[in-house]
């Protein structure tokens, strides 16, 4: 299972948290969905991936 990390700050002197946009988690999205893919493929190919 992937696990994307993102920092949430809060604000000292707001109450407000400042969350990551749409269009920001979208494009980490795709970009793990690239990896995985580029994975899958590599074993497919044979590839040793990770140390698996």
């Amino acid at each position: 299972m992937n696990t994307l990390t993102i920092d949430i700050q809060a604000l000292t002197n707001n109450s407000t948290l400042i969350l990551p946009s749409t269009n920001m988690l979208y494009q980490s999205e795709a970009y793990l969905q690239t990896i995985s893919s580029g994975i899958r493929q590599a074993k497919r190919s044979g590839i040793t991936v990770g140390g698996e």
